[in-house]
């Protein structure tokens, strides 16, 4: 069977979410394909608290260990940065350098359904500059904060 695990860590979930993508007998019966997502880097803190040069380190480290467990394992991964948390140091940019997808979860982290459009469009634009300019790297994808799609149909449409 293929599936997608998406262990969505931070952003108000609790547990880890499993969507199955594709139901059907994968080329070998023993094998199980995952593909991993990772949101919120290249930190988390609680709001509010200061990233201080220790912390860098810290988070650098982190970001270290986990980008060589997953290359060591040739665990699929895909990054979601929250880009006015990257700070010099702290690795961001060697999760793309390892080959991984690196994806925008917005420049500030804003809910949708709490911002009007113009502004949480603004913030998604400055998340992709971030990434360009630190990394050299278009995104492909967006990973909504907190799985909030909008208030609304309307809102979601527009």
């Amino acid at each position: 069977m293929l599936i997608l695990l998406m262990a969505v860590l931070g952003c108000g979930t609790a547990e880890p979410e499993i969507t199955v993508v594709q139901d059907q007998p994968a080329p070998d019966a023993t094998a199980l394909r995952v593909h991993l997502t990772i949101d919120d880097a290249p930190w988390q803190l609680e709001r509010g608290v200061d990233l201080s040069p220790l912390s860098v380190t810290a988070v650098g480290a982190w970001n270290a260990r986990a980008r060589d467990a997953l290359v060591a394992r040739d665990v699929p991964a895909s990054v979601f940065f929250v880009c006015d948390r990257m700070r010099p140091g702290d690795g961001s940019e060697d999760w793309s350098k390892a080959g991984f997808a690196v994806g925008n979860h917005t420049h500030s982290h804003q809910r949708l359904s709490k911002s009007d459009k113009e502004d949480w469009l603004l913030d998604v634009a400055k998340c992709n500059q971030a990434i360009r300019d630190r990394m050299d790297h278009r995104p492909t994808w967006i990973r909504y904060p907190y799985l909030d799609y909008g208030k609304n149909a309307a809102q979601q449409e527009a």
